[in-house]
């Protein structure tokens, strides 16, 4: 069995955009529509041996929650 992999797209859109194609959109998109301020923070040692294996160690902090990937 694979491990499922996450795949992230980020679009940046006007506001007044936003209300016209939530108009024209699913109402399952609409209710995904997420507002979150997130950050986060990559690791790696100086070698960069994670980068060099095409993996990463990434914490997000979203609201008041961590999350590791």
């Amino acid at each position: 069995m694979t491990t499922p992999k996450e795949l992230e797209i980020k679009l940046e859109i006007a506001p007044k955009s936003l209300r016209i194609l939530e108009k024209l959109t699913y109402p399952s998109l609409r209710a995904a529509r997420k507002d979150a301020t997130e950050v986060s923070v990559y690791f790696d040692i100086p070698k960069r041996n994670l980068h060099k294996k095409r993996l990463l160690l990434r914490v997000r902090r979203i609201g008041h929650g961590y999350t590791q990937h």
